[in-house]
């Protein structure tokens, strides 16, 4: 039987020579983004504000991937609707319960940065079969909703907008970007019965530095960067770690990551985990950042805990 690696620790997580994991379709684009990061690091030496504000574009720019069949052919199940936010219309999806015996409750999902709501689908039908209609929603500027830009400050709003439509929340699961977007609404008076975050980010700033670090930006010019994410965002740089306000959190929560994700660290979600008043760390070991959505441990997590 193979041992599974040893959690990431903190330590080892801002050590000055850990580079965060690149993710690239094909050596073209590694290459074009080799000499981007020459570009930036240029940028930021001569000009600290214009590099940062090149870095700052691209971050919140998010790239839309091809939904493939098994995306379209689990949509084909769910009443589409849209959803007027902020200037564009958001995409969204409800699956009835399938089993209408037991008494109706709602879920609704938050995907991460750079993915679809569809991406969570292994966990649909589960959650169906316990009586839950669930809700997906597709972010701005992700899958099939209008925009270019976002952050995850406005994805925070996006969970309050769609309370508004869907009513009280039963069950609230989120992934990555989405469960930090989540925790800041939730924090915000976004009231959920139980909450799920997998493979969450509890501290933003750990985010920041994995950019900086990815886009080659000098120690120059990281004051300035962090300066112009914070205006970005709107928020000051403690309120970047939801940690600092997880005593606001009152519904029972799960949190369930891989402690060997080098996406996302794990010791932020243990962290969590013990500072709200109803928390629960559960390890999906050797699942990864996103095959995690559809491992066999949380599927089975995820029933137990919506009962």
């Amino acid at each position: 039987m193979n041992k599974p690696n040893p959690t990431i620790s903190e330590a080892e997580w801002f050590a000055p020579n850990r580079q965060p994991p690149l993710d690239f379709q094909n050596k073209l684009q590694a290459q074009g983004f080799k000499h981007f990061r020459r570009l930036v690091w240029l940028l930021c030496k001569l000009s600290p504000r214009l590099g940062s504000a090149l870095v700052r574009k691209h971050l919140y720019q998010p790239r839309r991937f091809p939904r493939p069949n098994r995306e379209r052919e689990l949509l084909k199940q769910a009443e589409s609707f849209s959803l007027e936010f902020e200037g564009g219309d958001l995409a969204c999806w409800r699956f009835a319960p399938i089993n209408a015996e037991l008494p109706l409750r709602t879920a609704l999902f938050m995907h991460g940065w750079e993915a679809r709501a569809a991406q969570m689908g292994t966990l649909v039908e589960p959650l169906q079969r316990l009586g839950y209609q669930v809700f997906l929603v597709d972010n701005p500027a992700h899958g099939d909703s209008d925009g270019s830009r976002t952050n995850p400050v406005q994805l925070s709003r996006v969970a309050l907008r769609m309370q508004q439509k869907i009513g009280d929340i039963d069950l609230l699961v989120a992934h990555s970007v989405g469960a930090f977007a989540s925790t800041l609404a939730i924090q915000a008076g976004l009231v959920v019965n139980r909450f799920v975050a997998i493979a969450g980010v509890v501290d933003y700033r750990a985010v920041l530095r994995d950019v900086r670090l990815m886009f080659n930006i000098p120690a120059s010019a990281k004051e300035e960067f962090d300066r112009q994410v914070q205006g970005e965002l709107n928020l000051d740089w403690d309120s970047l770690n939801v940690l600092q306000h997880a005593a606001l959190m009152e519904q029972p929560c799960l949190y369930l990551h891989d402690p060997q994700d080098d996406d996302t660290p794990c010791f932020g979600a243990k962290a969590m985990a013990a500072a709200v008043a109803d928390g629960e760390f559960l390890p999906v070991q050797q699942a990864g950042h996103r095959k995690i959505l559809w491992h066999p441990e949380t599927v089975a997590a995820l029933q137990q805990w919506a009962q």
